[in-house]
């Protein structure tokens, strides 16, 4: 598949984010980290259709992603012709404005970028569409990006009105993504009456995906509706322990956090989710629109070798290097991590599958392995 020229369309840019990570004090590199390879996990590898809630705090005119502002919103003039930037940063605006109102904006399926040639990580179109709720509650701006296929944007004419009609009649397809991206608009919901609302039709497909097998799931709306009150409620969790994952990338990485140990990181949340799943590629989501990565793909970008350093590594790997945390072999029973208490099948590497904790971390915080 080769991956290194794909990362763009794998759900991360390691050297920005890499760049991005290394400019905020020490203290807040863990919680960035963490909460970027959790929404990684859910919205990319996964494939929720429906986010985890991203909050934004507005001061003087400024945008933060942290509630102790020390981080500004970060947006690539290049996607989009910087329209996204545009749009997305009224959008919040107006919901800062006018608290407890949801408002709506939709960034459209298409062209990533308007340059030619285009960047490489905006080569590839966005083949979904993304719409976002924001809404605003006394402290900061909440945001959720709903997943939408092109079945899906009927649902839009009930929350754009005759505005949806009018953008989409457009017949240049540069300047209809430019009128969606940057046309908030300002509704009359709350977050629970748009729980609530009688939609006309709740069973209309919003989205569909591929699943870790190649078949394909449905969403409905009352499905995503459900999905967006579990999100709100933090009941839409990772199943991989990112944070773990995160402070072993920080801690190691000292003064300075290297765009390798970030990629490893994803890498990581990905083969996870395969050990998980017991699958041996997943089918990746949000932005990425239909990407595919395999295990062979991990080997590629990740040395053997290296793979011995990393937790949450996949089955195949595991049965590779032959090692188990109790020492047991592979005919032996089952394996049960001392920290989290999940069932593995020996061999299991170097650390639990499920929570990453290494033998070496169960022993220090004086858990018996077994």
């Amino acid at each position: 598949m080769g991956v290194e020229r794909s990362l763009a369309h794998l759900g991360f840019d390691h050297s920005v984010e890499a760049q991005r990570l290394n400019s905020l004090p020490p203290e807040e590199r863990v919680e960035e980290l963490e909460s970027n390879l959790r929404s990684s996990e859910l919205h990319v590898a996964r494939d929720h259709p429906v986010s985890l809630p991203y909050p934004y705090w507005l001061t003087d005119g400024e945008i933060f992603t942290n509630l102790k502002k020390g981080t500004k919103l970060e947006i690539d003039e290049k996607e989009r012709g910087g329209f996204c930037r545009q749009g997305i940063t009224l959008a919040l605006e107006i919901a800062y404005q006018h608290p407890d109102q949801l408002v709506f904006l939709y960034s459209s399926p298409g062209l990533a970028s308007f340059e030619s040639p285009s960047p490489e990580k905006y080569q590839k179109p966005y083949d979904i569409g993304q719409l976002y709720l924001m809404s605003f509650d006394g402290e900061k701006v909440v945001n959720f990006a709903i997943s939408l296929n092109k079945e899906g944007e009927r649902w839009l004419n009930e929350l754009f009105s005759e505005l949806y009609d009018q953008i989409n009649s457009m017949t240049d397809i540069q300047k209809k993504i430019i009128a969606f991206i940057t046309t908030p608009v300002l509704s009359n919901f709350s977050f629970e009456d748009f729980l609530r609302h009688e939609w006309e039709n709740k069973n209309i497909r919003i989205f569909s995906k591929k699943n870790h097998f190649g078949g394909v799931q449905d969403y409905t709306l009352a499905m995503i509706l459900d999905e967006l009150e579990k999100s709100k409620k933090g009941q839409l969790r990772a199943s991989i322990n990112t944070k773990m994952i995160a402070e072993r990338v920080v801690t190691e990485g000292g003064s300075y956090v290297s765009s390798e140990a970030i990629k490893q990181a994803y890498f990581q949340v990905y083969a996870g989710v395969m050990e998980k799943e017991n699958v041996k590629q997943l089918f990746l989501g949000g932005g990425c629109g239909g990407s595919v990565i395999s295990y062979a793909d991990l080997l590629e970008i990740i040395p053997v070798l290296k793979l011995e350093e990393i937790s949450n590594l996949s089955s195949n790997y595991r049965q590779m290097v032959q090692r188990s945390f109790s020492g047991k072999n592979k005919d032996q029973e089952d394996f049960i991590c001392p920290n989290c208490g999940e069932k593995s099948k020996p061999p299991v590497g170097d650390c639990c599958p499920h929570c990453g904790i290494t033998k070496k971390e169960a022993e220090e915080r004086g858990l018996t392995t077994c």
